[in-house]
């Protein structure tokens, strides 16, 4: 049985999200794609008229399946449900939208890398209310510095060093997660600067895991 038209659209976003977010986006072509779809690459033309067009579907695939349920539900007042939630919904579109990926968009596409930003500026204002949450119910102090964590936060997810490798990707994203959540629990000038140090010079997560805990 023949796939539907949606099915070989489908196929190809899922394939050409894998590709892009190992390899980036400059290094894969039109060819690439239709070899790992076993399709022509004049089928892909037929439901994508560019691969910018192609990009930009899953970019915004990405960021849409996994922030809707913020803008219909809205953020939940139970400050740690609504990290938890945030939390996971990051780790899933940043395995899609890779730092290799993001790199490529920043330099090299730059209509893809403004709607990126658009969408991540929603996403910060998603977590400025969570902390807001959190000041109130005195869970967060009142004088932490939103802005400068949440654009730390950030960073480092754009300069993670596991693009190629699915597991370490993961494992280093939810290690940002957790991190990020220990600043805002735990603020002190050594965890606030260690962020501070990892954004700024892009230092592998390998070597922040010898770092976790403040030394004596």
């Amino acid at each position: 049985m023949e796939n539907s038209s949606r099915d070989i659209s489908l196929i190809i976003l899922e394939k050409a999200g894998i590709l892009f977010a190992k390899s980036g986006i400059r290094a894969i072509s039109m060819d690439n794609i239709a070899t790992s779809c076993s399709i022509s690459k004049k089928t892909i033309y037929k439901h994508f008229q560019s691969k910018e067009i192609l990009v930009k579907i899953i970019v915004e695939q990405a960021y849409f399946e996994n922030t809707i349920s913020l803008e219909k539900e809205e953020i939940s007042e139970k400050f740690y449900e609504s990290m938890e939630t945030i939390s996971a919904q990051m780790k899933n579109i940043y395995m899609t939208i890779t730092p290799i990926f993001f790199a490529d968009s920043k330099n090299y596409f730059t209509e893809i890398y403004a709607v990126i930003k658009e969408f991540e500026s929603i996403l910060k204002n998603c977590f400025k209310q969570i902390i807001s949450i959190g000041k109130n119910q005195d869970i967060i102090s009142k004088h932490i510095n939103d802005d400068l964590l949440i654009e730390l936060y950030f960073n480092l997810l754009h300069n993670l060093s596991g693009s190629g490798e699915n597991a370490i990707l993961q494992e280093q994203i939810g290690f940002v997660n957790k991190y990020f959540c220990f600043c805002l629990l735990l603020p002190s000038e050594y965890s606030l600067n260690m962020l501070l140090k990892i954004a700024e010079t892009k230092v592998l997560l390998d070597s922040v895991h010898e770092s976790r805990e403040k030394p004596n």
